[in-house]
């Protein structure tokens, strides 16, 4: 997950702070890649929903393969009534809906003030009125713990539910998906859930 906190805080961003549901999450890590002072994957899939069924789905990792060439990050939304792609630092997205069966590409206007200074001037505006708005904060606080609840995911092997303040690992566990069932040691019936 390591840079994947800025777009799992888009993705809360697009819920509209949804309350998350649960997040599961799978981690390599056999190049030892270290970035920013912090150990992170060689290469990981996170998986989360909200409570209300939205999901997202993201790779991350040193590569990862983008189906586009030329694109180093894809963020693909996928809808009932279709599909928005768009790119890391580009300012443009693809549009595929009924209206545009074989996709177009979107340009908006760009605000005159752009990155960081727009935030700065956003924050100064609140304090010359007085006005407090804690939506970024808070939904990057969320992404935090979505980060968080994805590692602990990885190293427990299991699904992590919110909030994980009150995640207890389970037990270590000797089974192995993929592997024959010997008819011994427990589990259920998948035939019979």
């Amino acid at each position: 997950m390591n840079a994947g906190i800025h777009w799992l805080n888009f993705f809360v961003t697009l819920t509209r702070s949804s309350p998350i549901a649960w997040v599961m999450a799978i981690c390599d890590s056999s190049t030892r890649t270290y970035r920013d002072g912090m150990q992170v994957e060689t290469s990981a899939v996170t998986y989360a929903q909200t409570e209300s069924g939205v999901r997202v789905v993201m790779n991350t990792g040193d590569e990862i393969d983008v189906n586009r060439e030329g694109k180093d990050v894809l963020f693909r939304l996928i809808g009932t009534n279709g599909l928005i792609e768009f790119w890391g630092w580009e300012n443009g997205y693809s549009l595929l809906n009924a209206q545009f069966p074989q996709a177009t590409l979107i340009r908006p206007e760009e605000f005159p003030i752009v990155g960081h200074q727009r935030h700065l001037e956003h924050l100064a505006d609140m304090i010359e009125g007085g006005s407090l708005d804690y939506s970024i904060p808070e939904s990057s606080l969320i992404a935090l713990e979505l980060c968080e609840g994805a590692y602990l995911s990885s190293k427990y092997r299991c699904k992590v539910p919110f909030p994980i303040d009150q995640f207890t690992p389970p037990s270590p566990s000797d089974w192995e998906p993929g592997k024959p069932y010997s008819g011994t040691g427990g589990g259920r019936d998948g035939r019979k859930l």
